[in-house]
């Protein structure tokens, strides 16, 4: 790989490695923790080694980053997250696909002005669509927050009949409430809210979040 687009490679990695370390330690979160050390390391292999091994694993994290952010950026706009969620996630894939494109071209210079323009699309649509974003909680919803990859509360005991949950995201990706046996399932944007409603007869049943049920992203409903 010439060294044009080794340089433009490192660059972008290392703003994204930045921006991800500035999550990971404003939200203390996981999955930004997880993409900035990977970062680092293809950036440390890059850097100094220059060798086909740095290449591919800065490739691999500029499409993991691509894929997951990129996705976390559509669930966001449709379900009106807010500003700092939506830009944040955008500019992360554009950014990304600038990496991917400059690993594949080497054409540094063009694309680095191609993905300025990009990103400053990305931001006036996520201003744009952040402004019709709102909370539709309402009074005795049953209040469920994720935060590094856990539901908080673990446990919520309720009675039987029609059920509101009321879900609030403080984590850097989006997640799922999802309730296998009753049919119930709804995304949750990156720092975003949302609300469902369904019926539950007396029981206990396990919700968790389709992403992250691996990392036991799990909790309890027990309806009486």
């Amino acid at each position: 790989m010439r060294a044009e687009g080794i340089e433009g490679a490192t660059r972008f990695g290392a703003v994204i490695a930045i921006v991800t370390a500035s999550v990971a330690i404003a939200l203390r979160d996981v999955d930004a923790a997880l993409i900035t050390v990977g970062l680092l390391i293809g950036l440390a292999l890059l850097r100094f080694r220059r060798g086909a091994l740095g290449v591919a694993l800065l490739g691999v994290l500029f499409a993991l980053t691509l894929f997951f952010c990129g996705l976390g950026a559509v669930m966001n706009f449709s379900h009106r997250g807010n500003f700092f969620s939506d830009a944040l996630t955008s500019v992360l894939a554009v950014l990304a696909l600038g990496g991917i494109v400059i690993l594949v071209t080497h054409r540094t210079r063009m694309v680095q002005i191609g993905t300025g323009a990009l990103v400053v699309v990305a931001l006036i649509g996520s201003f744009a669509a952040s402004r019709s974003a709102r909370s539709d909680a309402k009074q005795g919803d049953i209040a469920l927050v994720t935060q590094h990859l856990r539901f908080v509360p673990k446990e919520i005991t309720v009675h039987s009949g029609q059920i509101a949950v009321a879900l609030s995201n403080r984590d850097f990706f989006w997640h799922t409430f999802t309730i296998s046996k009753l049919h119930v399932n709804v995304n949750v944007a990156t720092r975003g809210q949302s609300r469902i409603e369904f019926q539950a007869h007396p029981g206990t049943y396990e919700f968790v979040c389709l992403i992250h049920e691996g990392t036991g992203m799990k909790g309890t409903l027990i309806v009486r």
